[in-house]
């Protein structure tokens, strides 16, 4: 072979090498190139004898151009690349110094609240004066009263059922709900009623728009500090521990409950103020008087999630015998988590400011976290639910008892997977993904990733049906024959002998088989969801 020849060989080893796994961009032609200077089809399949026998058939050229273009897709790629991580490390940067950049422009702007509430009350006794404002706090205390007035009325006119659920004592979950469910039904009607009559009112008393606007902002902290109890009430039942569904004592169920109630006012006065200082012509941006806002209600929170630690860790754990061990030492760190969790979203929304994402901060981040942190608490409400609607044991004996045993176990994951896609769902509304549209954006990743996820889930449900009926079905066969797959006796061990029934023996077989077709289907489904040709 001449030296030509293996110079040419030498150069199409490296492209093939450094390019394999690349597209094959070297069967198009660069931008500009006459159809002359094209470079050659690479052989398809690559094998050695195929590369030998295009090489001798390549000029020097060509060899120099085929060359060039993989080295330059191989460059272009490695570029992208380092931009990438370059982007990345960037972005970790500028978050860093935005945080940082956050707190000191609101340590430097902290002299400048007090002008701007002072600013705010100005420009609202602008035109009016000091008459005016007792004007319009006797109005607005006017318009409280009467919402009052018809919220009374109105449980009045529910007295019937007022006594009915002051003198229930529920027997069992379901009955402790029905009460629950009608008391809160009862205060919600309530509070309907004090909306209507404030809404009406606040437009009949109040004939400036502003005002109006103002009226209605500090009506809707009483409302969502009325909602925020009756919630409260009906997780907690602070006063009635006959139809708590939480594992709380007294104490710290009452505790907890004004705790709840403080963080839900806090946020109801941080908009009230923001919204009227705003309203009024005061600049946010200079008083920075959201962040310390925030950083006092997520201070607080931490110091509920730090005082209430037993107390959560013992809703968690619940009043069954369905937790694991795992499950105990994963609730006993839960709180810690949280805390973690709590101050990892407060420098979320500093980043969020920092790059002035102002359209993500419409509560995402909070009911986020909110979700997160009572995921457990979700998952002990179902515990108990499967503890109590868990169709009744199958025979009598061992065998009997661990497949009923492994029957709630059962129920309790596949609730999980059902409670876990609920809430992944609701997170990704929330912040604006739609994992069953696949757009070319930024989000298309996380997309497929979630559409992804959601079919494993699926597929796992599945797999647990068929698991729960499999077994439900097998211990009824074993116990209706009076075998025992544990006994030491003959026959027992192998869970052969006699009286098992043509079904029995077919039932492992046919489980064999559906959990197969469950994991090629669900992969394969899943793959396909990630854009793979299936």
């Amino acid at each position: 072979m001449s030296v030509a020849k293996l110079i040419r060989l030498f150069a199409l080893c490296l492209v093939l090498f450094t390019g394999f796994t690349l597209p094959a961009v070297a069967q198009i032609a660069p931008a500009g190139s006459s159809p002359a200077q094209s470079s050659p089809s690479l052989p398809d399949p690559l094998t050695p004898e195929a590369v030998r026998g295009l090489v001798s058939k390549l000029s020097d050229q060509e060899v120099r151009q085929l060359l060039l273009e993989r080295l330059d897709a191989v460059a272009s790629r490695a570029k992208a690349a380092a931009e990438n991580e370059q982007s990345a490390i960037e972005f970790l940067s500028s978050a860093i110094l935005g945080i940082g950049g956050s707190v000191a422009t609101a340590v430097e702007r902290l002299p400048n609240l007090a002008g701007g509430l002072q600013t705010g009350f100005t420009n609202f006794l602008d035109g009016r004066g000091t008459s005016g404002l007792i004007w319009f706090v006797t109005l607005f205390a006017i318009t409280l009263g009467i919402g009052l007035i018809f919220e009374y009325i109105f449980r009045g006119l529910a007295r019937r059922w007022q006594e009915q659920v002051s003198t229930a004592q529920p027997e069992g979950l379901f009955e402790t709900i029905k009460v629950l469910g009608l008391r809160a039904a009862l205060e919600i009607a309530g509070l309907i009623a004090f909306c209507v009559a404030v809404y009406v009112w606040v437009k009949l008393l109040l004939p400036s728009a502003s005002d109006q606007e103002l009226a209605r902002r500090g009506m809707l902290v009483i409302i969502l500090i009325k909602a925020i109890a009756v919630l409260g009430r009906f997780t907690l039942a602070p006063t009635r521990p006959e139809l708590r569904l939480v594992a709380l004592d007294n104490d710290r169920a009452k505790k907890l409950f004004r705790q709840f109630i403080f963080i839900g006012a806090w946020i109801a006065m941080m908009q009230f103020l923001i919204g009227s200082l705003a309203q009024y012509g005061v600049p946010m941006g200079q008083l920075r008087l959201g962040f310390w806002l925030n950083v006092i209600l997520y201070a607080y929170v931490i110091y509920v999630l730090y005082s209430s630690r037993a107390g959560l860790i013992q809703i968690i754990i619940g009043r069954d015998d369905l937790i694991s061990e795992s499950g105990q030492r994963f609730a006993n760190s839960w709180p810690a988590i949280s805390i973690l969790l709590t101050f990892l979203n407060w420098v979320l929304i500093e980043i969020i400011v920092g790059a002035k994402r102002f359209d993500l901060l419409n509560g995402q981040t909070n009911i986020t976290l909110a979700l997160i942190i009572l995921a457990p608490v979700l998952d002990t409400a179902l515990r108990g639910f499967v503890r109590h609607t868990i169709p009744p044991m199958i025979g009598e004996g061992p065998l009997a008892e661990r497949a009923y045993q492994s029957t709630q176990r059962s129920y309790v994951r596949i609730g999980r997977v059902g409670l876990f896609g609920c809430i992944l769902l609701l997170i990704t509304s929330l912040w604006g993904i739609n994992p069953i549209s696949f757009d070319n954006d930024g989000s298309q990743f996380i997309q497929r990733t979630i559409s992804g996820l959601m079919v494993f889930l699926v597929g796992y449900i599945i797999w647990e049906l068929i698991n729960l009926w499999i077994n439900r079905r097998l211990a009824k066969e074993f116990t209706d024959a009076g075998i025992d797959l544990n006994a030491d006796e003959p026959g027992g061990g192998e869970g052969g002998g006699t009286g098992l029934s043509r079904l029995a023996t077919v039932l492992p077989v046919l489980h064999l088989v559906l959990q197969s077709v469950v994991i090629v289907m669900t992969f394969l489904i899943g793959l396909g969801q990630f854009g793979l040709d299936i």
